[in-house]
């Protein structure tokens, strides 16, 4: 009876053992696998995020490139806008010179027609004339001379309006204008220095180095030239006191005033006024050399 109960408590036992045994197995194979389900979880999860950070990123540089693309569409209709428009401009202005142009040489051709017509008349007489006729014989030879020249520079020329007025014998006087920035700049000197009120003339520094006379607009000086220019004080004063047949003007225009430009000549085509215009880089100052003259020869 002894060796029977002892048996029975060693197999009790063997099979606590291997109950405890099967459980740890368990708790490891479950343990086992929670870990790899989770690393595959891990490994899906991670590729959904790069996927999706890749997703914004394309988003990110389509939306830049559609901004792009829309920048560049404006900007390629504003300059075609721009073209648009100069050349509406250039073609006006070109039919505007054309047609002086054309008047110009027909007014020209008159003239030296009529200049061959005394000459010939002259030349009949000249045989049986004195010494007073002769002399006039020649002096209308040099006219002729002196017409033919013009006749053959105005048809090579393509802007007539820049070397008005076109009457080189005469006794209007200059009135010195410097173009900047839009502003006009009355210059005292010439013969009309004294013409208008001496307040015009401090909006600019005149230097004379005795060899040449440097011109610089003053900061906050000159007259704007916009709207209705007999408003304008500088304007007004000119018409109240040059006449249009005794003066004219000499404008020295800088690239970045196109506009107080465009505006001034109609002033004074408007008004009667002759004008001669000679170009001026910007920022540089208007310098008069030995040679330069202040009065219309």
């Amino acid at each position: 009876m002894a060796r029977r109960r002892s048996s029975g408590e060693v197999d009790s036992l063997e099979l606590l053992l291997d109950t405890i045994c099967n459980m740890f197995g368990g708790i490891i194979f479950i343990t086992i696998l929670v870990v790899i389900l989770t690393s595959a979880q891990t490994t899906q999860v991670r590729k959904q995020s790069e996927s999706a950070v890749a997703d914004l990123n394309r988003q990110n540089r389509a939306d830049e490139l559609k901004s792009q693309i829309e920048d560049q569409q404006a900007a390629l209709a504003d300059i075609q806008k721009t073209r648009e428009i100069l050349s509406d401009n250039s073609s006006a202005n070109l039919e505007q010179k054309t047609t002086r142009l054309q008047q110009s040489r027909e007014e020209i051709t008159r003239r030296a027609e009529t200049a061959r017509r005394w000459l010939k008349e002259y030349e009949a007489m000249a045989s049986s004339q004195d010494v007073e006729v002769q002399s006039r014989l020649d002096n209308a030879q040099k006219r002729v001379a002196a017409l033919e020249v013009e006749v053959n520079a105005v048809q090579s020329a393509h802007t007539v309006e820049t070397r008005l007025p076109l009457e080189r014998r005469t006794n209007r006087k200059q009135m010195l204008m410097l173009l900047r920035g839009n502003k006009a700049f009355w210059i005292p000197l010439g013969r009309a220095s004294t013409l208008i009120d001496h307040r015009f003339g401090q909006d600019v520094q005149i230097d004379d180095m005795v060899t040449r006379i440097i011109i610089r607009p003053k900061a906050g000086g000159g007259s704007w030239c916009q709207g209705n220019l007999d408003q304008v004080p500088l304007f007004a004063e000119i018409i109240r006191r040059a006449e249009p047949q005794d003066y004219f003007f000499d404008l020295y225009v800088a690239g970045d005033s196109i506009e107080a430009f465009h505006a001034i000549k109609s002033w004074a085509l408007h008004k009667g006024y002759r004008y001669n215009v000679s170009p001026l880089e910007p920022d540089r100052d208007l310098v008069f050399g030995p040679a330069t003259s202040l009065n219309e020869q």
